[in-house]
Parts: structure tokens; sequence; C-alpha cells
């Protein structure tokens, strides 16, 4: 820790190792998040659940924010390549980005923009 009470910021290396163990984390991070979001799913398929319950917007809420994690600045291991998506899923990949980050996260506009954000490309 430094005197200002900030733990220090890993330095730019070019270091191999260093480089495979960021590029390891972020697969293995990207694997768990997606298998996670995969659960999230079955069990809201499972339960029958619609928009009513609680719980499913809490489960949905955090199914896309899972999901976006690992395509987000991720320091100091990185974010996942956009390209990593199939082109088939890219369309659905961008818009689950695009309600990450104007509803539920850096986004100070109202919910009421949600319907927009949701319901635009059908």
């Amino acid at each position: 820790m430094s005197k200002q009470g900030k733990a220090p910021t890993p330095k730019a290396t070019s270091n191999p190792d260093f480089e495979a163990v960021r590029m390891w984390y972020r697969m293995e991070f990207a694997n768990y998040s997606f298998e996670v979001v995969r659960d999230v799913i079955q069990s809201i398929l499972e339960k029958k659940l619609d928009h009513r319950p609680p719980e499913y917007y809490a489960m949905t809420v955090g199914a896309i924010c899972i999901y976006a994690r690992p395509f987000t600045n991720n320091k100091p291991v990185g974010k996942l390549a956009d390209d990593i998506v199939p082109a088939k899923f890219k369309p659905l990949h961008d818009k689950i980005i695009t309600m990450r980050h104007k509803l539920f996260a850096h986004w100070r506009q109202p919910l009421l923009s949600a319907r927009t954000i949701i319901h635009t490309r059908r």
C-alpha cells in the first residue's frame, strides 16, 4: 500500500507468462459467467416465471450483467474481445451489452427509455 492508502496499480509488462495468465483468467472468468447465465435461464424456464414475480426481474438483470461482465474492462486482465461471439449471435450479443450499459450500469436515463432499447430492431 502507498502512503495514500491505495494499492499500487500493475504496470504494463511484456512478460509472456503474465500475458498467458491474463488470457487464461479471461477465458476462465468468461466460462464461469456463461455457465451461471445458463443456470439462471434454466431456472427461469423450469419455474415457468413470467415478468410478474419479483425474482424474475432480479434474475434477468443478473443474467444480463453477468453475461456482459467478461466483455467489459476487467482490470488488470482486460476484456474478452467481441469477435469471439459467433456472427449469428452478434445482434443479440450487442443488444445484451447495450442493455447492460444503458439500463443497469453507468446510465442516468430514466427507466422509461428501457422500452426503446429492448424493442429496437426486432
